[in-house]
């Protein structure tokens, strides 16, 4: 479980950064746990990270990525679409090569089938 409050009694009095304390996260799993103390500075960058983590499309996800059959390798389509470069299954993880987790800005989606 993932809770974000305000600075409470038993927080850390400082934020790793060294500022005072605002907020803390607290991350619960069945392994272990962790608490953060955050700054107003520390807590506004987490939130615009969380808010620009939402746009992220990986490149496994992307319908520019063309996966080779039978394999696991991938190659950006877009990127050899702008070279000139015509792709075909033997070429698809050594020109323009990306892995399932890249990102880029030129991302998009691919559609639900």
């Amino acid at each position: 479980m993932i809770t974000l409050k305000l600075k409470d009694y038993d927080s850390e009095e400082r934020c790793v950064c060294g500022a005072p304390t605002y907020a803390e996260l607290s991350i619960d799993c069945k392994v272990g746990s962790i608490k953060i103390p955050l700054c107003k500075k520390c807590l506004k960058e987490l939130t615009e990270e969380v808010d620009n983590f939402k746009n992220v499309i990986p490149c496994g996800e992307c319908k520019w990525a063309l996966k080779k059959s039978n394999d696991w390798r991938f190659s950006c389509g877009l990127k050899a679409q702008k070279f000139g470069k015509l792709l075909t299954q033997d070429d698809i993880g050594y020109w323009y090569p990306v892995d399932y987790t890249d990102t880029c800005r030129e991302a998009e989606r691919k559609e639900e089938v």
